[in-house]
């Protein structure tokens, strides 16, 4: 770590003293660029969970309030993630994590689920075997004895896989920002310990030079 602003003074005694002032990055560039990639990651992630809701819709008979129930929880954690990264109050960096829990939780139920439509779609078609959905809320119109409209749900599990692959990558960059973070926090910290140090001069010539007293050149 560089540490900028170090100033040495010695005064016409031969006295040095070592007279410290680390400045910061600049915060408000800083912040800016936070707050754009929080934004640009929230709109990812949306898009990708609008694109997997239009691709898997018509298989689930209450699609609308799935979809509305899982919109809603996104919003409400982007919010909570921006706050966060706006306001800077103390340990915001868990909002990331706030955030990146409440997704993945939406990409798991969405993959189990679209396991479940893939397995019917190839298993369940091939063996003609009976299909029971344990949430009892599968289109039968789509999943039937036979899997007539197969080909159909395979092609629209692939765009979802996309979408979801794209989600992930968003939640990917999310936790490199948490990361970037955690070191900023961490070097912001170490640099106000610095500031706080008091030092006194260190006598040079025939007088002892007091060495227990910290003094950075």
């Amino acid at each position: 770590m560089v540490l900028k602003n170090v100033t040495i003074f010695i005064d016409n005694n031969g006295n040095h003293k070592a007279i410290k002032s680390y400045s910061f990055e600049n915060k408000t560039s800083k912040n800016d660029k936070e707050r754009n990639t929080v934004i640009t990651i929230g709109i990812v992630n949306v898009i990708c969970q609008i694109g997997v809701y239009f691709c898997l819709l018509k298989f689930e008979q209450n699609s609308l309030i799935i979809g509305i129930t899982g919109f809603i929880i996104t919003c409400l954690s982007l919010i909570i993630f921006y706050y966060g990264y706006y306001k800077k109050f103390k340990r915001y960096k868990y909002t990331n994590i706030i955030y990146i829990i409440f997704q993945l939780i939406l990409v798991i139920l969405i993959v189990l689920r679209m396991s479940q439509y893939i397995c019917y779609s190839t298993i369940h078609k091939i063996y003609y075997l009976d299909i029971k959905d344990p949430l009892n809320n599968i289109n039968e119109n789509y999943f039937s004895k036979g899997m007539d409209k197969s080909s159909t749900i395979l092609l629209r599990c692939c765009c979802g896989i996309i979408f979801i692959i794209v989600w992930i990558l968003g939640l990917k960059n999310s936790y490199y920002l948490y990361n970037e973070t955690t070191q900023l926090v961490k070097k912001r910290s170490n640099i106000k310990k610095l500031n706080k140090m008091k030092t006194e001069p260190i006598q040079v010539g025939t007088q002892k030079a007091n060495w227990n007293q910290p003094c950075i050149y």
